[in-house]
């Protein structure tokens, strides 16, 4: 049997990320202006504008899960254009996956942290504890029930449902 289940989770650091880049903006409109008078505001100008680059790409950021079968990928999405893969996660590597703050994860909060979520407090995550390229390490999720469910068709026990 066949399984296929997809979500994009949006990451927002900031909800409204228009007062950052007009600051940015502003910021960089001074440096330039500046950069008439001494040519060392060039190079601050610069450095601004790598600054805002760096900003801009990090304020808007999408997460796509896909699972197709026995395999998760887990995809950032960058300005709704770039795509950069993160990992290929293999189910019969995974050793559990319970919501955040389960009594099933007392024995790994120990390991590494990798957050691939909004963020957002309001919304339910779930962690996987997984082997990964040799090394233990907990991700967490947003993972929808219809990924819950073929989940847990496909590695049974391990799935612990809220």
């Amino acid at each position: 049997m066949e399984y296929y289940a997809e979500t994009t989770v949006t990451r927002r650091i900031v909800e409204n990320p228009t007062p950052v880049k007009r600051f940015f903006l502003i910021l960089l409109a001074i440096t330039l202006v500046l950069g008439l008078v001494h040519m060392l505001f060039w190079i601050a100008s610069v450095i601004v504008l790598l600054m805002f680059l760096w900003c801009r790409s990090n304020l808007e950021v999408e997460f796509d899960y896909i699972l197709v079968n026995m395999e998760l990928f887990l995809d950032k999405v960058i300005l709704s254009k770039k795509r950069k893969h993160l990992m290929t996660l293999q189910l019969k590597d995974v050793l559990i996956v319970a919501p955040k703050g389960s009594d099933a994860l007392d024995n790994y909060y120990h390991l590494p942290l990798v957050d691939i979520s909004s963020g957002n407090p309001n919304r339910p995550c779930y962690i996987i504890v997984c082997v990964y390229h040799g090394e233990k390490r907990r991700l967490q999720l947003e993972l929808t029930q219809e990924m819950l469910r073929a989940m847990r068709m496909q590695i049974g026990n391990k799935v612990v449902m809220q």
